[in-house]
């Protein structure tokens, strides 16, 4: 593969800029001006004013396209956009709305590349701009020989990929069995909270040329392990803030997460009972150590009335001989520990060598501070003393041990499991967030889950509600099984690991390499099946985690994107679908009074008949499903003889319309008419009921 020089692109980048300015945030021209853009983040407030002090008028979603208006400095100093969206106008900051730029294509080298690799021009202007801003990724395409159309179709079956159900109704699907229509409701689908997205939006995150920009096009980067760029530190950057970044212990609840609430003689904490080998071989601490600068969870300030100096001759029966000056506080028979810093150990498990002989004992502090003892926390026991012991045995570390070279941080476990399984340590960290969430109080990681206590499911594998058992239920059986990746996986390194391993077997090693793949499998032998994930937007939400992860000096290295192709797709990129409101612009009842509809009313049948005998007039009552839509055609009719047409439009919430039509036939009676002429006059004379030949 050739590409121009860096100085050429420089030249061309330039130019580019005294151009059309595609490099450079908007300022303010003076005048109106209309351009299109996309939003370039998951959610965005668009406000009445520029300015986050103005309010919310609604709420825009990644990729959606909309159109600028106009440029205005905002309240806070910053460029914001004036934009219309959804048929409604407001105000966005600028640098969260992506101009659309057509980019020049005069590298010549690269747009025979394009060609080389199969790729439609409408992937082009997108890979243009990639290529101008990262000159050394490398864009492979993947010709699937797959026509749109069908897989259109096979990926949008009810059921394969669904949305969360607070999302627009746009987004959720009206198809058979995706929208009760009778009892207004979207049904779930793998839990209550997750409904079938509608065919509009798979379109969207099924088409790849919406997903060409930085950090989006990362799901289709291919996911193995880069050990020269996929390093310890980008790690931690990445998973900052999330419960990733902190140690790799039993979270000691029966599957909701918690705080031990204080000690107790003989307290109980969580549901779920030791098992008779205890944690094996998981440091519940992730090897913190004595490390005094660490504190897991919240900082909280010294219990009021406590007395450092006091505590010694108890504490010395208690601990037996720690020395009291060394950080170890009381309050109100609550135990408690300062560090050098003077922040209390809190809200996990921590290391402490409290009498300083070199040797460390665990002891669980809650989110206040208190030291648990004489109770359980999970599957762990803890003595009087607060010491973390399994079979009565007080369990013990090396003071000294480094933090850093033990495999219980979240962190080291996630960089074992890449070197062990081949798979980017970002791929699997984006994946256990995207999966366990931010706060990871999830019952699949909690470890003491009903009768899954002592079993881990990081990558919700196998998790999805069948054959009676909830998605929890059925992620946890698989995880208590033996099998592949080396199952069961009953401690958090084993499920850590192990499910890499599971992971980079089935999908990385199995053709389905990147996001996209394993989100829609488009390839092998097992088409529209075996996909990893059915949230439709995960693989764009975990390809921008992964490439938040990386620094920018990784960025500007070589990166190659695996983009798939189909056959016979739309011309333009499938836009995201916009609408909000109750889509349901079903009946209730149809009925006229006086009268019975053929066939019998049923809120599915558009069409009806009727027939009746010299009724000059009938009344139309009509009730929708659901109460925000309305109806209209509803009242009194008159009839003339023969057939009237009546129609009664129903008007969802969303502005969807649907008519039901009654075709009424009126006779004039129920007796033959027969008219009757006197020849001498002319006149006529109608005789009902009269004998047949007269």
């Amino acid at each position: 593969m050739k590409y121009k020089t860096f100085k050429k692109f420089i030249a061309i980048l330039l130019a580019a800029v005294l151009i059309n300015e595609a490099f450079l945030p908007y300022t303010d021209h003076g005048s109106s001006y209309a351009e299109t853009g996309t939003i370039n983040t998951d959610r965005l407030n668009m406000r009445t004013g520029p300015g986050t002090n103005y309010s919310s008028l609604q709420m825009l979603s990644m990729n959606m396209k909309v159109e600028i208006l106009d440029s205005v400095t905002g309240t806070d100093g910053k460029t914001w956009y004036r934009i219309s969206a959804g048929q409604k106008e407001g105000y966005v900051r600028s640098d969260y709305i992506k101009r659309s730029v057509i980019y020049s294509a005069d590298d010549t080298d690269f747009e025979s590349y394009m060609t080389a690799q199969g790729f439609p021009e409408s992937y082009k202007n997108s890979l243009r701009g990639l290529h101008a801003q990262h000159p050394n990724w490398v864009f492979v395409g993947m010709q699937t020989g797959l026509d749109w159309n069908e897989v259109l179709k096979e990926e949008s079956r009810v059921g394969l990929n669904l949305v969360d159900t607070n999302s627009d109704s746009s987004w959720k699907s009206t198809e058979a069995g995706g929208f009760d229509w009778a009892n207004n409701y979207w049904p779930g689908y793998d839990g209550a909270s997750w409904v079938a997205a509608s065919p509009a939006l798979i379109a969207h995150y099924l088409d790849p040329r919406n997903f060409l920009t930085d950090p989006y096009v990362f799901q289709f980067e291919i996911q193995t392990y880069d050990p020269a760029s996929q390093t310890r530190s980008g790690l931690e950057q990445m998973v900052k803030g999330t419960f990733l970044e902190g140690s790799a212990v039993p979270k000691g609840t029966s599957g909701k997460g918690g705080t031990y609430t204080g000690p107790a003689s003989a307290g109980t904490y969580g549901s779920g009972s030791a098992p008779a080998s205890g944690p094996a071989a998981v440091d519940p601490t992730g090897g913190k150590g004595n490390d005094k600068n660490t504190v897991i969870g919240p900082v909280v300030s010294a219990p009021p009335g406590a007395n450092v100096s006091s505590l010694a001759n108890t504490f010395f029966h208690l601990i037996g001989g720690i020395d009291a000056l060394a950080g170890w506080e009381q309050n109100g028979g609550n135990w408690y520990y300062r560090d050098d810093d003077g922040r209390l150990r809190g809200n996990g498990w921590h290391w402490i060598d409290g009498n300083k002989d070199g040797v460390s004992e665990c002891y669980y502090f809650d989110e206040n501070g208190v030291m648990a003892k004489s109770c359980r926390i999970g599957d762990y026991e803890v003595n009087a003393d607060g010491a973390w012991i399994v079979n009565g045995q007080v369990q013990t570390r090396n003071a000294n041990a480094s933090a850093a070279s033990g495999t219980s941080s979240y962190i080291d476990l996630i960089m074992k499991a890449a070197q062990t399984s081949g798979v980017s340590p970002y791929v699997l960290a984006a994946m256990i967030i995207q999966e366990q969430g931010k706060s990871g109080n999830s019952p699949l990681i909690s470890g003491s889950y009903g009768s899954y206590a002592g079993y881990y499911n990081f990558y919700n594998i196998n998790a999805y509600a069948h054959n009676g058992m909830t998605a929890i239920e059925s992620g946890l059986k698989y995880a208590s099984e033996s099998g592949n990746g080396n199952r069961p996986w009953n401690t958090i390194e084993k499920a850590v690991v192990g499910g890499a391993l599971a992971y980079g077997e089935n999908y990385t090693n199995n053709g389905q390499d990147t996001f996209y793949l394993k989100k829609f499998n488009v390839q092998g032998s097992n088409k529209y099946k075996h996909q990893f994930m059915s949230n439709i937007i995960a693989a764009a939400q975990e390809g921008a985690k992964v490439a938040n992860a990386y620094t920018a000096e990784i960025k500007e290295g070589v990166r190659t994107f695996k983009i798939p192709i189909y056959l016979n797709m739309p011309e333009s990129p499938c836009d995201l679908p916009y609408g909000k409101g109750n889509p349901n612009n079903h009946l209730a009842s149809l009925s006229i009074d006086g009268f019975a509809l053929t066939p019998t009313f049923d809120h599915n049948t558009t069409e009806y008949s009727l027939v009746v005998n010299d009724a000059p007039s009938i009344t139309v009552n009509a009730q929708p499903i659901d109460g925000k839509a309305s109806v209209s055609g509803t009242g009194t009719y008159t009839l003339g003889v023969g057939l009237t047409q009546i129609d009664i439009s129903v008007k969802a919430e969303n502005g969807d319309i649907r008519t039901y039509r009654i075709n009424v036939t009126r006779k004039q009676g129920s007796e033959p008419i027969i008219e009757m002429k006197k020849e001498s006059t002319g006149e006529s004379t109608v005789i009902i009921g009269a004998p047949p030949g007269q």
